[in-house]
């Protein structure tokens, strides 16, 4: 896992932060790695974003 450090953002001329190339590429890819991880939903094994996809069909 890389660490989104200083050198990730950049400052605005508004004074705001934000994400350069290189540090949204490693928060994209951590959000990719933990949608993956499997988690325990209605006695299966089912990867994090498919559980999601389930509840939302729920919800709808």
């Amino acid at each position: 896992m890389e660490v989104v450090d200083n050198k990730d953002f950049i400052r605005t001329e508004s004074y705001s932060l934000r994400l350069k190339p290189s540090g949204a590429k490693k928060a994209t890819e951590e959000f990719n790695n933990r949608m993956n991880k499997k988690v325990a939903y209605k006695k299966q094994s089912v990867m994090w974003s498919y559980a999601m996809l389930l509840k939302t069909r729920e919800l709808a």
